[in-house]
C-alpha cells in the first residue's frame, strides 16, 4: 500500500484496488485484503529485473504460503488476484 500512498491515494480498508495487466486481465482486491495478505509490487525476480513479455515489468504478488486460507487452494485460485505484467492500479474509495 506504500505504492498507493506514494501515488496520492489514501483509501480506507473498505476501498478497492483494481490491478490491471498489459493483456487486459484485471483483479480487484480490497485494501483490507491487500494489507492482510501483504501484497507487494515486485520489480525483480531472483535478483533480475522482470522484462515485459514475461512476468514484468511489475507483478502484484503476495506470499500465498503465509496466508492460511489461501495456502491449501490450487495455484490458479491462490494467485488469481496477482496479475503479472501489471501496468495500472486504480484506487477506488
Amino acid at each position: 500500500l506504500d505504492v498507493v500512498k506514494a501515488a496520492g491515494g489514501a483509501p480506507g480498508d473498505n476501498g478497492k484496488l483494481v490491478l490491471r495487466a498489459v493483456d487486459g486481465y484485471a483483479a480487484t482486491v480490497t485494501v483490507a485484503q491487500a494489507r492482510a495478505q501483504r501484497f507487494i509490487v515486485a520489480t525483480h525476480l531472483d535478483g533480475a529485473a522482470m522484462a515485459l513479455g514475461g512476468l514484468g515489468p511489475l507483478w502484484a504478488i503476495y506470499d500465498a504460503d503465509q496466508v492460511p486460507d489461501m495456502a491449501a487452494k490450487p495455484l490458479p485460485e491462490r494467485f488469481a488476484a496477482c496479475p503479472w505484467a501489471l501496468y495500472h492500479i486504480e484506487v477506488m474509495a
